[in-house]
């Protein structure tokens, strides 16, 4: 299988079919349909409806555009399909951590956690898990997404701490100067 996530990758039309692209870059236009509509009812059914076929983006994509949606509907995170979506990607993560996530995503989803104030012992322990990994491969936004994240839900995070510690990436984030993600 041909990784989607290397710019310097060219597909060819039937790598694309076969692993799903057009699919998961029509669901992520669809979530952001209804971002720019603000019916997170609607996105909440939507993504209760096509979870199944979600790769990390559109999981990313989901949390990102929810987040941004809180800031307004605070009523989202108490709704009944929010917690049933939460449930169903906490499962997915206890199953198999957050091996099959790129670092923008996981930075995208920890950061729409901590705007949303979504405290999650699944996330947390599958982000201690993953963290050596994660502090090594992701760019200083990604990383800092995460400590944004920890640290508006209180949440010490000593293995990824940790992680970021022994890279002595601290003036690495600090010193990007990129806007989030």
């Amino acid at each position: 299988m041909t990784s989607c996530r290397n710019k310097y990758v060219i597909l060819t039309s039937s790598e694309l079919i076969s692993e799903g692209f057009k699919d998961w870059v029509g669901q992520n236009q669809r979530i952001i349909e209804y971002e720019k509509s603000g019916d997170w009812p609607g996105l909440l059914r939507y993504a209760l409806d096509t979870h199944p076929d979600f790769n990390d983006v559109n999981w990313a994509t989901v949390f990102s555009k929810l987040g941004r949606m809180s800031r307004t509907a605070r009523s989202i995170k108490s709704d009944e399909s929010f917690v049933a979506l939460r449930k169903v990607f906490e499962k997915r993560l206890e199953e198999e951590g957050m091996s099959w996530m790129g670092m923008q995503a996981i930075g995208n989803i920890l950061h729409a956690h901590g705007v949303m104030r979504l405290k999650s012992p699944a996330v947390y322990l599958a982000l201690d898990s993953d963290a050596p990994r994660i502090v090594l491969s992701g760019l200083p936004r990604h990383i800092s997404n995460c400590i944004y994240a920890l640290a508006r839900l209180g949440h010490s995070g000593s293995t990824f701490a940790a992680a970021v510690e022994t890279k002595d990436v601290a003036g690495f984030v600090a010193g990007e100067g990129q806007p989030q993600d």
